[in-house]
């Protein structure tokens, strides 16, 4: 009897988990889950387009710098960043995320703070807004610096086109 029930709990919780991808709309409260439905989003084809309109102009990127340092104010702040490009100087709009990790140092080890430590190190995500599949948009660069991010995500949408 007790196996029976724990077996109805295991399936109601599974069926309760499951999410159809197909019908994913991005949100907070799900980001375990949007961000697997977000991959596999990612991972279809797309339409063929016109790569030199869609991957090319900076206007098309946005960029994420999340800053994680030992005694920064915590804040969230919008700033242009200027990057090297195939020779040429681009400029994206990034969000700058800054986390102060210094609450952290009392249960961490001395390479956490160490440069590129969990504690002490940035994330860059930087994205092509242009295409978009589901509202998740595909073409995706990730780095510990916006230069490589925005980079990777050209190169990204490079691929991608047609």
């Amino acid at each position: 009897m007790r196996s029976g029930i724990l077996i109805l709990l295991t399936l109601g919780f599974v069926s309760v988990s499951y999410t159809n991808c197909s019908t994913f709309v991005p949100s907070a409260e799900f980001v375990g889950l949007s961000s697997l439905c977000a991959a596999e989003l990612r991972a279809k084809p797309v339409a063929p387009f016109d790569s030199a309109s869609i991957c090319e102009p900076v206007e098309n990127y946005q960029c994420n710098l999340r800053v994680f340092r030992p005694g920064i104010e915590s804040k969230n702040t919008s700033e242009v960043i200027c990057v090297d490009r195939d020779g040429d100087r681009s400029c994206v709009q990034t969000s700058i995320h800054s986390f102060d990790t210094e609450r952290n140092r009392a249960d961490s080890s001395p390479e956490d703070f160490a440069e590129g430590g969990a504690y002490n190190s940035e994330e860059a995500t930087c994205v092509n807004t242009k295409i978009k599949n589901n509202n998740v948009t595909v073409f995706v660069g990730e780095s510990s610096n916006i230069s490589d991010a925005f980079a990777k995500a050209v190169q990204s949408c490079r691929k991608g086109g047609a």
